[in-house]
């Protein structure tokens, strides 16, 4: 997996996961795989119209190997 290879292969200590806070669908994936929402950042992307509001998920490596 994606996790598997940033923790284990590239040695990360943290991945995020940014996206739209009324994204449901993607908020629902990164709860799933046991990110953290840390922070919502205020209008920080650009998204069709206007600017949007992110939910900021993360995920340690101290976690991820539980």
């Amino acid at each position: 997996s994606l996790l598997k290879m940033g923790f284990d292969d590239f040695d990360l200590n943290k991945i995020e996961i940014r996206c739209a806070v009324d994204n449901h669908r993607s908020r629902a994936i990164a709860e799933r795989l046991g990110f953290t929402h840390e922070a919502t950042l205020s209008q920080s992307e650009w998204l069709y119209t206007g600017y949007v509001d992110q939910a900021l998920y993360s995920l340690l490596a101290t976690e991820y190997r539980g």
